[in-house]
């Protein structure tokens, strides 16, 4: 089997090595940029599949919300370790670090535009919003 899915098996990129198999969990790697700064929902919305674009969007951000609040509980964990596990990834923090300083992280925009830097302002937009409606941010 060539798929991602739960539960052991050969190929099964779900399995975290004890055989017992473990959720499959998306990470930074599936909702970063490539080369040119295009996420994919960007590389879809630009292609003309508007509907498959929306998806992957909500989902990158889903995703973002998520790995950026389990970052922030590993970092905390570290309690002054000089190790870079936990972190996020550069380009994450670089933007999250943008829409703070934004007039568009307060009004929580995050739709539309399908271009280079799109997804990445839209994650970075969802995580200072989320921050925003805990009271973390």
């Amino acid at each position: 089997r060539d798929v991602a899915c739960p539960g052991g098996g050969e190929n099964n990129f779900g399995d975290n090595g004890s055989g017992q198999g473990a959720p499959f969990q998306l990470g930074w790697s599936w909702v970063a940029p490539d080369s040119d700064g295009c996420c994919p929902s960007d590389l879809a919305g630009m292609a003309g599949y508007e509907d498959l674009a929306e998806r992957l969007d909500s989902g990158e951000r889903s995703i973002a919300v998520r790995l950026w609040g389990e970052d922030a509980t590993r970092r905390g964990s570290l309690s002054g370790a000089d190790d870079a596990a936990g972190l996020p990834p550069d380009w994450i923090v670089h933007a999250v670090d943008r829409a703070r300083g934004s007039s568009e992280g307060v009004r929580c925009t995050v739709g539309g535009r399908w271009e280079e830097g799109g997804g990445t302002r839209r994650m970075a937009l969802a995580i200072v919003c989320r921050e925003t409606e805990c009271g973390a941010g």
